[in-house]
């Protein structure tokens, strides 16, 4: 197996984006809940009480997709392919005799 390329993928911001709007909708949604609750509004704040929730949700979420590793892709020449370990890797294209290839999650 004789390495032609490795291809590390770049950051992609709109995970970021959503996580940084949700959270600032959610801060809003906080702000509504305390409001509504020191006016005795009790129905409209159970409602943004859960919209704050709803979106805190999103953000965490999106946060967590954006910091998650991303996989590391080789595109490789194999001669042999009783030689290619298929436990440790994950074939993902095929261009003629060259594989893109990247590590198998474990």
């Amino acid at each position: 197996m004789e390495i032609l390329n490795i291809t590390v993928p770049k950051g992609d911001y709109s995970d970021l984006i959503v996580c940084i709007g949700a959270a600032l909708i959610a801060l809003f949604f906080l702000f509504l809940l305390t409001f509504g609750f020191s006016t005795r509004e009790y129905t409209p704040s159970v409602l943004c009480g859960v919209l704050f929730a709803l979106c805190t949700l999103v953000s965490f979420g999106s946060f967590l997709e954006y910091h998650a590793p991303k996989p590391v892709k080789y595109e490789v020449l194999i001669q042999d392919m009783s030689k290619f370990d298929a436990t440790k890797y994950k074939i993902d294209d095929r261009r003629g005799k060259i594989y893109v290839i990247e590590e198998a999650n474990q």
